[in-house]
């Protein structure tokens, strides 16, 4: 390699083995630091029934041995991916601003965020990557640009359909997300590789210059020994069509003002290289926690492999016992006559020798009762390291516990985790900000997607990248823990039925099903949207219509705002605009009723006025209205 140049700088005919050196180094770091030694332990502990056939095993000089897994690590593993992960986020788009135009716009984000989640399958990445985190330290979200995807809608001047293109996510865990390794964090990474694998004939049709290099390729050009998978792939049982693509991601820099991407097969095989295509590298990571001055996460879960270990251990010990020393044996006094035939069988007359005794049955199988409370014990520290107690396991400990004691209980299993929590919430933010990012830049031609509406009804809605040009990021509330629990979501729909704020069967079920409150204040959230248009429409001086439907209370509060300023009252077209509107609205509301000095309402038979004789609010704000004059010359204090 030339040292006298950055290696990320190196010219194209030099880049490709620069970065298979890079490859080589990480690989061996892997090896000769321990942590793919770890990573394949914890590979073949939550997976090793089914690497044995799911059958018991025998092992020792002469087989004497009889193995059993009793496999907690997995369990515990799957619960605690789903307490993280079982109630959908809540995604909130940022706008630049608070202008009606960027509060739509939020509303569109929101709807795409959420059709990327559930149709597009987002959600299925982030939790792969989140499972990679719990079992393995870490786990990645890759949200890529593919411009061949989604509908064509035209030809290019060869006559080649073109697409409109479309996002696509990958996950990927740390053998397949190659970085430099003497790095102290994560966060000093000015650079990620990913190794993906591909078909090359699908390669070969989308490169036809590159075809016949692509097609000679051997998937033996690639490492594929050991070092770099959780499983061995011997040669012979490889996918021939398979070859590796390493894409290569470097963020924009001082050494590098517009970034670089290289994506490539061989050092003299690459599909591209140019600058950065996206705002950042576009690999989001999880990790539950961290390992100082290591460029690896965490997880507790590397805690339980030897408590693992133990369990099984000892449960083969108690099998082994009971295998070998199942079957009833009986002894017999020497020279007392009798034999095995003589005591096989049931139903048998057996004879003996008064002074010699009866036949006596020897107990082997008894094992010792530290062995079995031992087994409890590493049951339970297993939960402790965990953060899964027996509540969240479905094993409570006491049968009399209350639904509330319930779900509190397993509500601290969720807040135990705090580092997986905030992680996977950053996780899904970085996420969710490269979806509404990547569709600004790359979305140009309109595109159709399925919006969940109003009362979770399913509308289309056509956009494009300039309709959410407005928001800037994408922040995740995942809502209290408790929320993530059955019981808690009962509580919670329970009181906002007393409050009165659940007005439909509806809007209960979607609280007991999901936890989310959008139902409730989806229409006051609406008609606030309307209220703030409004006043931006009447600033500048144009009329807004009334209607009946209108919350008309809240419209007056707040139009009310748009002449809160010495500016505006000074504006004659505002000021009318402003007070017509709200005239509108109050010709809507009841008339008002008279009161005494102690405020009681005065019927008019009793000597009060009637309502008619009273100047009325409408009225008092009609006639201002009336009386607001457009100048005869424009108002300037520079007398021009």
């Amino acid at each position: 390699m030339n040292d006298t140049i950055y290696f990320a700088a190196l010219p194209k005919n030099e880049i490709g083995d620069a970065l298979l050196e890079k490859k080589d180094e990480y690989y061996r770091y892997l090896e000769t630091s321990g942590r793919r030694a770890l990573l394949l332990k914890s590979f073949n502990t939550l997976h090793k029934p089914a690497l044995n056939g799911g059958n018991l095993w025998v092992s020792g000089a002469q087989g004497e041995f009889v193995n059993l897994t009793v496999n907690h690590y997995r369990n515990l593993s799957e619960h605690r991916l789903g307490l993280t992960t079982s109630q959908r986020p809540s995604f909130e788009p940022k706008a630049i601003n608070t202008d009606s135009k960027s509060q739509k716009q939020v509303a569109i984000a929101s709807g795409l965020l959420e059709y990327y989640e559930r149709v597009k399958k987002m959600e299925r990445y982030t939790t792969t990557a989140t499972n990679y985190a719990i079992d393995y330290g870490e786990g990645f979200v890759g949200c890529f640009w593919n411009p061949t995807k989604g509908d064509t809608y035209g030809a290019d001047e060869s006559g080649k359909s073109m697409a409109e293109g479309d996002l696509e996510f990958e996950s990927f865990h740390t053998f397949d997300v190659i970085r430099a390794p003497k790095r102290s964090s994560q966060e000093e990474q000015s650079w990620v590789m990913i190794r993906r694998w591909r078909n090359k004939w699908d390669l070969a049709a989308k490169f036809p210059d590159l075809a016949e290099r692509i097609l000679s390729c051997q998937s033996d050009e690639d490492d594929l020994s050991w070092e770099s998978s959780f499983v061995y792939r011997e040669q012979r049982f490889m996918d021939k069509d398979m070859v590796p693509v390493y894409t290569f991601f470097h963020r924009k820099s001082e050494a590098l003002p517009e970034g670089r991407m290289v994506e490539f097969t061989a050092s003299d095989l690459l599909y591209f290289d140019g600058a950065m295509p996206y705002y950042d590298i576009p690999i989001y990571r999880i990790a539950p926690g961290e390992q100082p001055d290591m460029i690896f996460g965490y997880t507790n879960f590397f805690d339980l492999l030897p408590l693992q270990d133990a369990l099984d251990k000892l449960c083969s010990t108690v099998l082994t016992n009971q295998a070998a020393f199942g079957v009833q044996n009986i002894g017999v006094p020497k020279g007392g006559g009798l034999n095995v035939t003589q005591l096989a069988g049931g139903m048998n007359l057996i004879e003996f020798d008064s002074k010699l005794g009866p036949p006596i049955p020897i107990n082997l199988t008894a094992t010792p009762a530290e062995i079995f409370k031992h087994i409890e014990d590493i049951k339970r520290d297993m939960e402790t390291l965990s953060g899964v107690n027996s509540v969240a396991r479905g094993n409570p400990t006491s049968k009399d516990m209350s639904g509330s004691a319930l779900a509190l209980i397993q509500s601290t299993a969720i807040q135990f985790a705090q580092g997986l929590q905030m992680s996977y919430a950053q996780l899904l933010e970085d996420v969710g900000t490269s979806v509404i990012k990547i569709l600004q830049e790359y979305a140009t031609t309109p595109r159709v997607a399925l919006i969940a509406g109003k009362s979770n009804r399913s509308n289309l809605l056509s956009f494009k990248g300039d309709d959410i040009s407005n928001i800037s990021r994408v922040v995740v509330d995942m809502g209290n823990p408790i929320m993530r629990t059955t019981g808690g979501r009962v509580n919670l729909a329970e009181q906002l039925i007393q409050n009165g704020l659940i007005q439909s069967a509806e809007q209960y079920i979607e609280v007991l099903t999901s936890g989310r409150l959008e139902p409730i204040y989806e229409g006051e959230k609406a008609e606030l949207l309307l209220i703030r248009s409004e006043n931006e429409e009447m600033a500048n001086g144009a009329p807004q219509p009334v209607i009946a439907t209108d919350n008309h209370d809240l419209h007056i509060k707040e139009h009310k705002c748009v002449l809160a300023s010495p500016d505006v009252r000074t504006q004659p077209n505002i000021v009318a605009a402003v007070l017509n509107h709200i005239q509108e609205h109050q010709s809507f509301l009841p008339p008002p009723v008279p009161v005494d000095p102690n405020g009681n309402p005065i019927p008019p038979e009793q000597g009060g006025a009637s309502v008619g004789s009273q100047l009325s609010p409408q009225n008092a704000v009609s006639q201002q209205a009336q009386t607001v004059q457009q100048p005869d010359m424009p108002v300037n204090p520079l007398g021009e």
